[in-house]
């Protein structure tokens, strides 16, 4: 379910975005871009501050927030662990 949400997004461009204001005492000018020009400086909030629409039909949506399958237990259910099965494992030294 979660792969056919992602098989449907669409690419976003990641490309080199100058913020340095022309590269002037800038002390890490070191990086080239993917020009291999000197001068590259990473912009990581650049997605944050301009994101991708996301674009999901409504009735998809509904159907896929529905679904109440394993993945959904997995998240929402309390985890069990047999502590005596595991504590014997331990003990006998068997491999996992």
């Amino acid at each position: 379910e979660n792969l056919k949400i992602v098989e449907q997004a669409k690419p976003v461009l990641l490309a080199f975005e100058d913020i340095s204001g022309g590269h002037k005492e800038h002390p890490h000018m070191g990086a080239t871009d993917e020009n291999g020009v000197l001068g590259y400086i990473h912009d990581e909030t650049a997605l944050r501050r301009n994101p991708p629409a996301f674009e999901y039909e409504a009735e998809k949506m509904k159907n896929a927030c529905t679904l109440r399958d394993n993945n959904y237990r997995m998240m929402k259910e309390r985890v069990f662990v047999d502590m005596d099965y595991d504590k014997k494992k331990v003990e006998s030294g068997a491999k996992r």
